[in-house]
């Protein structure tokens, strides 16, 4: 919010529609409006983010909060639709509301361009468009732990340390292990409540009773074993945020419990009678398509309309190859602690062939074995192959006319390598998504635990450490 004035002898209050891409420029829509003399600045999501609707009204608890006695609690939304912006009345609300001279009747939404005024109650608003330049891919950056060099990653910092500055519940999107829990913590730092609390829970690895305890707390006798009161996550956070990961993940049961927290601002710890108030900022992070599960009713869309506000998409590894080679050193350098690692061309050719299905994490992970193989600071294409019976993971590809005369064919992987490959590659990921829980990956690959387990030995995964934040 700032206090500039604004009016009808503002060239910007009937400015154009749209300002033309000079020089890598692009639009920034902002909603300006006007309450008690003073003109509140509202910044509207990006024009290529996914369908958003904005709650306008007196309460706080709105996404655009007009602190004025005629605009009711919950005046009207306004849902941003790519480029286009439509005006409604929220659900039963009678509330007066105006466009240009026209008064809008019914529940219809209405087309709101920019330069074109609207009212509600005594407040007059207008989307105003700025210019602002496009990112640029740069050198090598670290921010918040995020290493990267390409555009596509400084669009991302950016727009996370956009959204972060407001108050909307921000959805992160992306594959597994492709950073989410990075960016979850660089909207946080870049927020009012970087000095406050941030509280961080994968709703994967617990079952819906046990996730329930943890974030809402319990009272000593609510259940067999409560011997003493416990306050849950919200509480802890407090005043900060909270990072729901994997939320995609959460029984529906649960899901109808936190969407009531989130919606009254308080809590009921298991076994108490008493509200507790809490202030808390949503982050959420999910692999899946929220939308599609909404449709499949596996999701409340109540629910997720409150925890999308504005939604940040990771990109694969696989989509921003640039940060390959910088990601390496880092994680080399890091485990090096002090000691200058550096990558063969070989080695390299091969980490940039590779697909990164397991994205970051994958590649950090075999950043370290390739290390231990190696026994010096130098990887090469050598040390990235297999070990331990697990199958290699990225081998350099080389041309024909490149083979050395006596070198033969290559070597073909055997069916049976390939196979143990597969479902080496599966457990994995199984466990990568249950946060380690055995007794759920199981459930998840239609095996028995025993089973599993068993698995595990005769595959050299047995004493798998946790999921590293942010990888």
């Amino acid at each position: 919010m700032t206090g500039d004035h604004f009016g009808p002898e503002d060239p910007t209050w009937a400015g154009r529609t749209e300002l033309d891409p000079v020089d890598g420029a692009r639009c920034r829509r902002i909603l300006v409006a006007m309450v008690k003399g003073e003109a509140l600045r509202f910044e509207l999501p990006p024009t290529d983010t996914a369908p958003v609707l904005l709650t306008i009204g007196r309460s706080r608890s709105n996404a655009i909060a007009l602190p004025d006695p005629t605009v009711s609690r919950q005046h009207a939304a306004l849902e941003c639709r790519g480029a286009e912006l439509w005006l409604r009345r929220v659900a039963e609300s009678r509330a007066t509301i105006r466009v240009g001279d026209s008064k809008v009747d019914g529940d219809a939404p209405v087309r709101v361009s920019a330069g074109v005024s609207f009212a509600l109650g005594d407040v007059v608003l207008v989307v105003r468009e700025e210019r602002e330049p496009a990112p640029r891919s740069s050198g090598l950056r670290n921010e918040g732990g995020i290493v990267f060099r390409s555009a596509a990653m400084e669009s991302v910092v950016a727009l996370a340390r956009r959204v972060g500055a407001s108050s909307l519940s921000v959805l992160v999107t992306g594959e597994t292990g492709s950073g989410k829990e990075l960016v979850a913590r660089l909207v946080h730092d870049s927020s009012a409540r970087a000095r406050m609390p941030y509280v961080a829970i994968n709703c994967a690895a617990l079952p819906a009773n046990l996730l329930e305890a943890e974030l809402f707390g319990y009272e000593r006798g609510a259940f067999s074993g409560a011997v003493a009161s416990k306050p849950g996550l919200f509480e802890a956070a407090n005043g900060g945020t909270l990072l729901l990961d994997e939320i995609g993940e959460l029984a529906l049961e649960v899901q109808a419990k936190l969407l009531r927290v989130i919606d009254r601002k308080e809590l009921m710890r298991l076994g108490s009678v008493k509200p507790r108030p809490v202030d808390v900022r949503i982050v959420s992070a999910t692999h899946r398509d929220l939308g599609a599960m909404v449709e499949a009713g596996a999701f409340r869309s109540d629910l997720f309309f409150r925890v999308h506000g504005m939604t940040v998409s990771v990109p694969p590894l696989r989509a921003r190859r640039e940060d390959i080679e910088p990601l390496a050193m880092h994680f080399a350098n890091a485990v090096l602690r002090g000691q200058r690692a550096s990558i063969t061309p070989h080695a390299l050719e091969a980490l940039l062939a590779h697909p990164w299905s397991g994205n970051v994490r994958e590649l950090r992970a075999t950043v370290e074995r390739a290390l231990v193989l190696s026994g010096t600071a130098v990887i090469d294409a050598e040390h990235l192959r297999a070990d331990g019976g697990a199958v290699a993971v990225v081998r350099p590809s080389v041309a024909p006319a490149q083979r050395a005369p006596d070198e033969g064919p290559p070597r073909e992987q055997s069916l049976r390598d390939e196979l143990r490959a597969l479902e080496r590659a599966r457990i994995v990921e199984a466990l990568e998504r249950c946060g380690n829980n055995q007794s759920r990956a199981a459930e998840m690959l239609g095996m028995p635990r025993r089973t599993l387990v068993a698995r595990l030995s005769e595959l050299g995964l047995t004493g798998r450490p946790r999921g590293r934040d942010g990888e």
